[in-house]
């Protein structure tokens, strides 16, 4: 009897905690679903999540597919980036710069693969207007600029059916050409590996908002570049990461590139 009497107390101790959770969650934000799921591991350790969005953007004559999520915690940032005129079912390699992998948290860079650090596949295996499934592999640089071999990638996520995200446009520099105001930041030496404290803080006028990529020319094995959204127009100031280990002293000029537009620093 004294079981039968605990029972009631329990189930509604059950049913307000769900019920709190829920609150909790409309509060923050609202119930929302996942897009799909992303894991991967490196020699000692496995990475897993859940992916927020999946969409395909044009940019410049081609497009780029992304997809982002999160760890299972929350705590970090996953970012697989994919570039091509269409895309379909097939392997799309760094080293012709068809991928790259952001993977970042408390403010750092985790992972990163791209071009500069060695060869990094990601396999399309299915792809039609509402799925994608594939998986990923290769060459990444972690946070104390080591390469590690990462394997066992795999990815789902679902294209939502909303409108393709827009993809902003404006104007960098000035008149002349130029990068200002442009903000270095880090130090840059000889035949060492840039870090996360090696930025350039530039400044953007947008005409229109929308996703952006903002990227230099490699120079003196150096690219710095930002890949996100613009949500207002007017003046927006860029951060971008430097990646690479320069290969010679000396000041270097870079190109930096948004849409159709230009400007130099040095």
């Amino acid at each position: 009897m004294k079981f039968l009497k605990i029972l009631p107390l329990i189930l509604a101790g059950a049913f307000l905690l769900n019920a709190c959770q829920k609150e909790y969650s409309v509060e923050n934000g609202g119930l929302k679903v996942p897009a799909g799921n992303w894991e991967f591991k490196d020699s000692g350790m496995q990475y897993i999540g859940t992916l927020d969005t999946a969409f395909i953007v044009k940019q410049g004559t081609g497009s780029e597919l992304h997809l982002t999520g999160k760890s299972a915690d929350g705590s970090q940032n996953f970012n697989l980036t994919l570039y091509a005129d269409t895309f379909k079912i097939g392997s799309y390699k760094a080293s012709l710069f068809q991928s790259s992998l952001n993977y970042t948290g408390s403010g750092k860079m985790i992972y990163q693969a791209s071009e500069l650090y060695g060869e990094f596949i990601v396999n399309i295996l299915s792809i039609n207007a509402n799925l994608i499934t594939g998986s990923f592999a290769g060459i990444a640089k972690d946070t104390s600029g080591v390469l590690k071999q990462l394997f066992d990638g795999k990815f789902k996520a679902v294209f939502p059916s909303l409108p393709v995200v827009p993809v902003s446009v404006g104007i960098l520099g000035n008149s002349a050409g130029n990068c200002e105001p442009v903000v270095l930041n880090g130090v840059y030496q000889q035949g060492i590996s840039t870090t996360a404290s090696n930025t350039v803080q530039v400044q953007v006028t947008v005409a229109s908002p929308g996703t952006y990529t903002i990227f230099t020319d490699p120079v003196n094995g150096i690219t710095f570049s930002n890949t996100a959204t613009f949500t207002t127009t007017g003046q927006q100031s860029v951060l971008l990461n430097a990646t690479g280990v320069p290969a010679f002293s000396g000041d270097q000029n870079f190109t930096l590139h948004y849409g159709n537009s230009q400007c130099a620093f040095k």
